[in-house]
């Protein structure tokens, strides 16, 4: 079994969000979708989600689009979602370069590292959040 792993907030799906879930899906064979809880978004984005973490995550999973939703770290960088899963391929949004960054360096002398690969924009400017 592959295991592909991809973060983000989801406050409101749409269909980036489906095009992006649907390019994750396709590389491996397990998609967990880790959704950021509330305190993180407030802290990376400055301001609450429309939606609280639980309902972003009721809303994932009725869009059946990965196999697992899951909350996702309560503290940044603390990598608890990435040790416990151990994906194989970490699939990211366009936009989240500093994500990227933070897990090249939290895997730079890992034995074991996952490809981490940055998936394709949707019409970008129209769904970037």
């Amino acid at each position: 079994m592959t295991k592909v792993l991809t973060f983000g907030t989801f406050d409101g799906i749409h269909e980036g969000h489906r095009a992006m879930l649907n390019e994750a899906k396709k590389l491996g064979s397990y998609l967990i979708v880790a959704v950021a809880p509330d305190s993180v978004v407030k802290a990376l984005k400055g301001t609450m989600s429309t939606h609280s973490s639980a309902e972003r995550i009721t809303m994932l999973k009725k869009e059946h689009l990965a196999d697992d939703v899951v909350l996702g770290d309560d503290i940044m960088h603390s990598w608890k979602i990435v040790k416990k899963y151990k994906p194989d391929i970490i699939a990211l949004g366009y936009d989240q370069d500093e994500l990227k960054q933070a897990l090249i360096d939290y895997y730079e002398n890992a034995k074991k590292k996952p490809i981490i690969t940055v998936l394709s924009p949707y019409k970008p400017a129209v769904y970037k959040s």
